[in-house]
């Protein structure tokens, strides 16, 4: 056999297109001891066909046919007060989405587990379950084939289809499908990278012992700045935390897969219709779109599609565009992949091994000193009253 998936795992996103595109059902996913899928060939069913290899984004990367010369670029956020709050930035996908679903389509994306204790791409076709799609999920989403079979069998029956996804998997979808659709659109996310699976599911089970029936890991109740995460447990409490051992772990980039730090997807060249993101750093170039801390979405219009996408829209958001500076200032992954820390070779394998108090120690996983807290807030309250203070004089000068 001359098949070959990858040579090492720096070669392997898990996006599952070769699991899906393997017409002999050879290939499964196989979980390794830093909690990753990785695709496994049953060697004696292969019969060395090779679309395995060609679907494969960490191969190749996919041509977009309508590309715009120039992405449009914009800071965004819902009218529908609800929607942006219930959304982990300014609700435009929850927007985009409606639409899709108003013409009849489907929309997929990243769910919870009804044990919450995963998350995968799920079709929906429904207002009513939208909101499994809304908010990030921190971990690494699987995609089931029978998710990509129900993608193309929708398609070939000229029913819209909106994916949403990191690049990379917007990329397998792409390479899955051979040909572009004119019903298919598709939203590539701004991405970090994605944690390990294996380590949110030990997170969850060994710090609550009950059974966590709800995450929230973009909580806004203090604020879109203030991430943190928010569960619901079996015996009705509620937890709050903004200073987690899995957020800090993200954050401190710990916990992501290994081809996430040497991402090609991390650039301006994007494989989705639309590209979104928190527009962080928003209030350093423009402060009157960032005066309310509700959530700004971060919209790159990269295709003709996604233009019509935008458009179908406009009246159900606020707007404004912007520099694709600014847009890279506060997300740099959108010209380079996360750089890999050294502590992030040992750290999946410890937090099996260890502890939580000896792995929080080990990795500083542990709340910032008091003194850091109250200078941010000392902060935010300074940029909101410079702010109040910048539109009352504004206002005094015109009357």
């Amino acid at each position: 056999m001359t098949i070959s998936l990858y040579n090492d795992k720096n070669a392997c996103c898990g996006c599952g297109a070769c699991l899906a595109a393997c017409s002999s059902r050879c290939i499964n996913m196989v979980r390794d001891e830093e909690g990753f899928d990785y695709p496994a060939i049953a060697f004696t069913r292969c019969i060395d066909c090779g679309k395995c290899e060609q679907v494969c984004p960490w191969k190749r990367f996919p041509k977009v046919s309508d590309r715009l010369l120039s992405p449009a670029v914009s800071a965004a956020w819902n009218l529908d007060e609800d929607i942006r709050r219930k959304s982990s930035s300014g609700g435009v996908f929850s927007a985009i989405a409606r639409h899709v679903l108003a013409r009849g389509g489907f929309v997929v994306g990243a769910a919870l587990t009804v044990d919450c204790a995963a998350v995968e791409h799920v079709v929906i076709d429904t207002d009513d379950k939208l909101h499994q799609l809304q908010c990030s999920k921190y971990v690494q989403s699987s995609i089931k084939t029978s998710v990509f079979d129900d993608v193309k069998h929708a398609l070939n029956a000229s029913v819209p289809v909106l994916f949403s996804g990191c690049p990379c998997q917007v990329a397998g979808l792409r390479f899955f499908l051979e040909r572009d659709y004119p019903d298919l659109f598709t939203i590539d996310l701004v991405c970090r990278g994605v944690p390990s699976p294996g380590w949110y599911k030990h997170y969850l089970k060994t710090v609550f012992k009950n059974k966590v029936t709800g995450v929230t890991f973009r909580d806004k109740d203090q604020g879109w700045r203030k991430i943190g995460i928010k569960l619901s447990l079996e015996s009705g409490k509620t937890v709050k935390t903004r200073n987690s051992e899995y957020m800090l772990a993200f954050f401190k980039y710990y916990s992501l897969r290994r081809s996430c730090y040497t991402c090609p997807y991390a650039c301006l060249e994007r494989v989705g219709d639309v590209t979104l993101g928190d527009f962080w750093g928003i209030g350093k170039y423009y402060p009157r779109l960032d005066i309310d801390d509700k959530g700004v979405s971060l919209i790159i219009t990269n295709t003709t599609k996604g233009q019509g996408l935008i458009a179908a829209i406009k009246s159900q958001v606020v707007m404004t565009e912007v520099s694709i500076e600014s847009a890279v200032a506060g997300n740099s992954n959108l010209v380079k992949a996360t750089e890999m820390p050294a502590q992030r070779k040992s750290f999946l394998q410890d937090s099996n091994l260890l502890p939580f108090s000896v792995l929080r120690k080990k990795y500083s996983l542990l709340p910032s000193p008091i003194w850091m807290r109250v200078g941010s807030v000392l902060k935010s309250a300074g940029r909101k009253m410079f702010s109040s203070c910048t539109n009352r004089f504004k206002h005094g000068k015109r009357r």
